[in-house]
């Protein structure tokens, strides 16, 4: 289901709406002349007419009520789609008169929490307010609910029931307070989970291991505590696992190497300590890795050269020792790699290095030895290696200089006169000062040792 589309269940319910479509669903049977009615009163308040595609009601609706976009089972309003057509005007009263006489005042439509038969709710993208009540868990039928982008308030209801066929959990850019309920990991058809961009506070509960089928976990930029539980390497379906920006601490959990499925980790800016687990070798799907600012540390383990689809890593600002892995620079797909800010040490003595690399940071560590001649050679866009105790040359041999500033120079082919070939090499952004290297005081020029 593609969550860019915006669904509105029952009716829009929302003053000055402006949505971008609509699709036409007819009912499989008439629904309860209240709804049609509550539907009709929904599609004149809005001027319907006149909108980009206007419903086909004929003059005697009572003849046809099947016009209506509208799709219903057993003769019960389930969704109603009224998208891409740039309404305004507030709702009349009436809709939502099928359960209860609605005055619509910007908050939650709560005269629709005794309509049981409700399985797609959407008032996403509009300015809402207010809270989320409990009684949303009367729609034991519900498989998405999205009310992402507005301004409510308060906590996630935790007494809502199990949910047997909730798939779309969807609470992502709202003022949401409190922890994540406990309850939520009895949603066990549950695919996607967005709490992102709120204020929640609190732990992660483990019985979100529970919701096995869980396909992307999103609650980055928020301000949640504690461990990451060990549960959570029981989602053998996740692709995505974004938990950036938050305060959470304590160790990775080693079963997180049994997310066989994941592609995409965000765990930056947060307090998170100890090693980079081994089995984190396992994640062989994995293309993203953002780790930065935390506080790990000890050495990158050799298995983290298994990762052969990874395209970017990023464990900038954290505790981490030892040499850097060569089963890790080598990695054919990688394009980005940063490991700045951290306490490496030894040689870079590695000869073959990713052709795919183009970003490198390894700013701010304590590397010794040359600067090998085979890196200065990647075409490479950027390259920091700036505050170590790198020795050799500031020259690379495709013609880039550092200034003894700090300012990035650009070089151009009339001054590469060391470069092998002699060929046309696209100059990169190099930073590689407070190294101890040698340099002509004139031109900074001389041969990077191989």
């Amino acid at each position: 289901m593609n969550t860019s589309i915006y669904f509105v269940v029952l009716c829009l319910l929302a003053l000055w709406i402006q949505l971008p479509s609509v699709y036409m669903y007819q009912c499989y049977s008439n629904p309860p002349a209240v709804e049609t009615q509550s539907l009709l009163d929904l599609y004149y308040a809005t001027d319907g007419p006149h909108w980009l595609h206007p419903w086909p009601i004929p003059s005697n609706t009572s003849a046809n009520v099947t016009s209506i976009p509208c799709e219903s089972w057993d003769g019960l309003l389930i969704y109603l789609y009224v998208e891409n057509n740039f309404l305004e005007g507030s709702i009349a009263s009436t809709v939502g008169s099928m359960a209860a006489t609605l005055e619509l005042t910007g908050t939650f439509p709560e005269a629709l929490l005794n309509i049981s038969s409700i399985q797609l709710f959407d008032i996403s993208h509009n300015h809402f307010h207010g809270t989320v009540p409990a009684a949303i868990g009367r729609w034991l039928g519900l498989v998405t609910f999205y009310v992402q982008n507005n301004g409510f308030t308060g906590s996630i209801p935790a007494s809502l029931p199990p949910l047997p066929q909730l798939e779309l959990f969807i609470w992502g850019s709202n003022a949401i307070t409190g922890t994540l309920p406990a309850s939520i990991g009895t949603f066990t058809a549950l695919e996607y989970l967005d709490v992102s961009f709120n204020r929640l506070t609190g732990s992660l509960p483990p019985s979100l291991g529970n919701c096995t089928r869980l396909v992307s976990l999103e609650l980055e930029d928020n301000a949640l505590t504690g461990p990451i539980p060990a549960s959570f390497g029981q989602w053998s379906q996740l692709q995505y696992l974004v938990l950036q920006i938050n305060q959470l601490t304590g160790s990775l959990p080693p079963s997180l190497g049994g997310l066989r499925s994941l592609v995409e980790l965000y765990l930056y800016d947060n307090a998170l300590t100890g090693p980079w687990p081994a089995s984190f070798g396992n994640l062989s799907q994995l293309t993203f890795i953002y780790a930065s600012s935390n506080r790990l540390s000890g050495s990158l383990p050799a298995s983290i050269g298994n990762l052969t689809a990874l395209g970017s890593l990023a464990l900038r600002d954290n505790q981490l020792t030892g040499r850097l892995p060569e089963t890790l620079v080598q990695l054919p797909q990688l394009n980005s790699l940063a490991l700045g800010v951290n306490l490496f040490t030894g040689p870079l003595t590695t000869t073959v290095w990713s052709p795919a690399l183009q970003y490198l940071d390894l700013s701010a560590c304590s590397f010794t030895g040359a600067v090998p001649l085979a890196l200065l050679q990647l075409p490479l866009q950027y390259l920091d290696l700036s505050q170590n105790a790198l020795s050799g040359s500031r020259r690379s041999s495709n013609g880039v200089r550092s200034s003894r500033s700090g300012d990035v120079e650009r070089g151009t082919k009339d001054d590469d006169e060391d470069n092998a070939d002699g060929g046309d090499v696209a100059a990169v952004a190099m930073e590689m000062t407070q190294n101890p290297l040698r340099a002509s005081t004139a031109t900074n020029s001389a041969v990077a040792d191989g």
